[in-house]
């Protein structure tokens, strides 16, 4: 309730009289929502591996309270554990999802979770592939450098971790793909273990780098390893050369840092690179802030120059009168009014009782040592406080986690999500050795002010989670939707695809103009806009801005996984995943779910008003039926003579009926389209019946044939 006074001041007549309108503001509570943040949860493992749990993000982003009824998996392999019985309005809830790979085969398993609530029903899609051989992953998968034209980059700490799913060694190597010759790498080949992974270090070139005219640059480093079932990876390196004189703000590397000491020991400093990204120094301020207000953390110097090869900025702790415990800070850094840069800071005061450790040494009883851990220390890594990231470029995000006495923690759920409507981020571990957690954020929503959430929960300790601000600016560079290469038959996110399927593929800026395959063969490239799935150049069928398809190259081997990327004249996007299987069958069906199927005698549509009959030959069209007994190059057109039939043989039922199948394969004189001729069995009944085909016990989409005698 409030009330708006109004009174006259002039003329004299009414001077001073005032009338009061009353003003009735009412708040109705938002009906409750649920929201499940995860459009795909993706689990891998090996035969031999242990059992591995990932959060599946529950929010009411409504008001009261929902209540869940259910949370039930699709499949035995998949348990599901912290159910909650409501969410409070605006609350987050994880739930564990946990997988083991023990007593199953080798090979890609999809299911879903299902959440029955008193706001409705969600599904969720889970995977878990079971690898035969090891594999390999990239964290993250890309970088962002910016600098002014005629500058310089910084080069310190630019590198990347390689792991590996195995305990045993892998060897690998790293190179800069062809069209980038200012990018080096300095780790040519290397080896990871599952215990510890292997590095690639980068640098950009001083000298033309400086000579580069303002604009975007794409490179990617190609990282193979013979015998593990995702070779090639690609590392994406983005250097954005901004005009000179454009404001340029402060550079710091590392973006974290995480300080151990023992009781008022004092841990060694730690030292912060500060780059100017110019073509000369640029005079910075720093300052220091605490969480708690308490003055335990300082810099040196306070004034100084950034300089294109990183001035040296030293950071320190003093933890005396300080409580056991963990303690957060800042170092800011600001080149005038350009803009302030935070470095992360962590400090973690272990337990003294029963003895201390020197400084920075692990102390907990698991090491050996005397401290009893109760809480984890989260520390942001891989993104300085008050950044400012462009949209649709890749972002790396890293969390190290250690316990109150300093030793890491090796088994977090960690998951980031954003202020900005961006879906959520899972962080899997890249170093067991130091807790460190990685992935790769790529904005797509910009916004002036952003937060991330990175919240960890594992057992034995309680849920914590760590923040960083910062903004998201607009740019018009080509980002795919995340898990949308699908299959343009039987659109399922995180089904397999199998070699010679024809895909549609989703995102923004993909392509500057819509434009269609004109002839057969396909090209690899329309209108300046290429895709390629596992290092290879796919044959395109269509392109536009927003939706791509193409066609998975034959040449891709079953049971692994590949990258995708697009490259939109030269722009690329952050890599996507797919898995492929040996075959992924589905039938080309209205949007009702009436299969598209044409009358063998004249070729008319079979539709409701015009009903398949009896005993009549009828044929439909299909995609991802494998390879076939006849060979056909990746984009090439269909033979006539002789037909090419896939190795696999599909079967038919109608109405849970077998039906006779005259023949399937692919449809002579087109690209990586099948057929099946078949006979409607002569007593089906009228009605609306199920058609489904399968292939190596594998069925596709369910869709609807329409019979009358």
């Amino acid at each position: 309730q409030a009330n708006v006074i109004v009174t006259c001041k002039a003329p004299a007549p009414c001077a001073g009289n005032s009338q009061t309108v009353a003003i009735s503001l009412t708040v109705n509570a938002a009906p409750p929502q649920l929201s499940v943040n995860e459009s795909l949860v993706a689990f891998t493992a090996s035969p031999s591996g242990s059992p591995t749990s990932q959060t599946l993000e529950l929010q009411n982003t409504g008001g009261g309270s929902v209540g869940i009824s259910s949370i039930h998996p699709g499949a035995p392999w998949l348990n599901v554990s912290g159910v909650p019985g409501s969410i409070p309005a605006g609350q987050t809830v994880p739930v564990a999802l946990s997988v083991d790979p023990t007593g199953l085969t080798p090979g890609y398993y999809r299911t879903t979770v299902t959440v029955v609530s008193s706001t409705g029903t969600t599904i969720t899609p889970v995977t878990f592939f079971i690898a035969a051989n090891p594999s390999i992953a990239l964290q993250p998968v890309g970088a962002q450098f910016q600098i002014s034209a005629g500058g310089v980059p910084g080069n310190a700490g630019n590198s990347f971790l390689v792991s590996v799913s195995t305990p045993t060694a892998v060897s690998w190597t790293a190179s800069v793909l062809p069209g980038a010759d200012w990018l080096r790498v300095n780790t040519p080949s290397g080896t990871s273990t599952s215990a510890q992974p292997g590095t690639v270090s980068f640098s950009i070139d001083s000298g033309i780098a400086a000579s580069l005219a303002p604009r975007a640059y794409y490179a990617r480093i190609r990282v193979a390893s013979t015998g593990t079932v995702n070779s090639p990876l690609d590392f994406e390196v983005v250097l954005n050369v901004a005009p000179a004189g454009s404001p340029l703000k402060p550079a710091p590397s590392p973006a974290g840092l995480l300080f151990l000491s023992s009781g008022a020991t004092p841990a060694p400093p730690q030292t912060v690179q500060l780059f100017s990204n110019a073509a000369g120094p640029i005079a910075y301020q720093s300052s220091v802030t605490t969480a708690d207000g308490q003055s335990w953390l300082s810099v040196s110097p306070s004034t100084g120059a950034a300089t294109p090869g990183g001035a040296q900025s030293q950071v320190s702790v003093n933890p005396a009168g300080l409580a056991a415990g963990v303690y957060y800070g800042g170092v800011n850094y600001a080149f005038g009014t350009a803009g302030v840069r935070t470095v992360n800071v962590t400090l973690v005061v272990e337990q003294t009782a029963g003895g201390s450790a020197a400084p920075g040494k692990f102390t907990s009883n698991a090491a050996g040592g005397s401290c009893t851990p109760t809480a984890m220390a989260p520390s942001h890594m891989g993104l300085v406080n008050n950044f400012s990231a462009p949209a649709s470029w890749p972002t790396p995000l890293a969390l190290q986690i250690v316990n109150d006495c300093g030793a890491p923690i090796p088994n977090a759920q960690v998951v980031a999500t954003f202020s900005n409507g961006d879906a959520p981020l899972a962080l899997s571990v890249a170093n067991p050795s130091t807790g460190l957690y990685s992935g790769t954020w790529t904005p797509r929503h910009s916004a002036s002010q952003v937060t991330i959430t990175a919240r960890a929960s594992a057992a034995g300790f309680p849920a914590v989670s760590a923040l960083l601000s910062g903004s998201v600016t607009p740019n018009n560079a080509p980002v795919l939707t995340p898990n949308s290469t699908l299959h343009v038959f039987d659109p399922q996110v995180g089904s397999g695809l199998g070699p010679g399927t024809i895909v549609q593929m989703y995102g923004s800026y993909l392509a500057a103009q819509t434009t269609v395959a004109p002839s057969i063969p396909l090209a690899t490239s329309l209108g300046g806009t290429s895709v390629i799935i596992g290092g290879i150049e796919a044959p395109l069928y269509f392109v536009s801005a927003g939706q791509i398809n193409a066609q998975v190259p034959f040449e891709l081997k079953a049971g692994q996984q590949y990258q995708v990327i697009v490259n939109a004249n030269g722009a690329l996007t952050t890599p996507d995943t797919i898995q492929l299987t040996p075959v992924s069958p589905g039938i080309a069906a209205l949007p009702s779910g009436t299969v598209i199927a044409q009358h063998g005698a004249d070729g008319s549509l079979v539709t409701e008003s015009s009903p398949a009959k009896p005993g009549e030959y009828l044929v439909m069209y299909l995609a991802g039926l494998g390879p076939t007994d006849n060979p056909v190059t990746t984009g090439d057109a269909s033979p006539s003579n002789p037909l090419a039939r896939p190795v696999d043989a599909p079967t038919l039922t109608l109405g849970g009926q077998p039906v006779n199948i005259a023949f399937a394969g692919l449809t002579p004189g087109l690209v990586g389209l099948y057929q099946a001729n078949f006979q409607v069995p002569a007593n089906a009944p009228d009605g609306d019946l199920t058609l489904v085909l399968s292939q190596d016990g594998l069925p596709g989409n369910s869709t609807i044939l329409p019979v009358h005698k």
